[in-house]
């Protein structure tokens, strides 16, 4: 994909699971200051999280993710990773919560704060290829590119197919 920036101002949001709480404070203090004067927006894994919760202008939905749901054995078990089980990383069961639990991404009001303008992107990696793209977060496949920015391989074994 091809990115393009009408100005010079661009946020990347790193990911690192549980680290990404402090960039979730960050983007809160900026949403509450109604600082944003980017127009391309890229996150990796939780940083993808947060950015989505940055620009639909979601305070806590970043941090509320990485400390009520990453932290749970039900979304990471390390007994599960050393027996072999299938999955030892339940994502499917944690974004329940993004989609529709009860603190929902407001996927309508991220793509309107974006308009024309701007762009918000996810790095995914491809796993055989070992080559990054970028995939729109607002899209019809976003609970897909979320997913599959935040899949780690090994740990989570479903394959996500987003455009081949």
């Amino acid at each position: 994909m091809e990115i393009e920036c009408t100005n010079k101002y661009s946020l990347v949001v790193q990911g690192g699971g549980q680290k990404g709480a402090f960039a979730a404070g960050v983007l809160d203090t900026f949403i509450a200051a109604n600082y944003d004067p980017f127009s391309l927006y890229l996150g990796t894994s939780a940083g993808a999280l947060n950015v989505s919760s940055f620009v639909t202008k979601q305070p806590g939905l970043g941090l509320d993710f990485i400390l009520n749901y990453t932290t749970q054995n039900r979304f990471f078990d390390f007994n599960r990773l050393v027996n072999k089980e299938q999955v030892a990383m339940d994502l499917d069961w944690a974004f329940q919560f993004v989609h529709s639990g009860e603190f929902p991404l407001d996927l309508e009001k991220g793509a309107k704060n974006l308009g024309s303008e701007k762009q918000a992107l996810a790095c995914v990696t491809h796993v055989e290829e070992m080559k990054d793209y970028y995939f729109p977060i607002f899209s019809e496949n976003w609970y897909d590119v979320l997913r599959a920015t935040c899949a780690i391989p090994m740990l989570y074994h479903q394959e996500i197919n987003i455009d081949g």
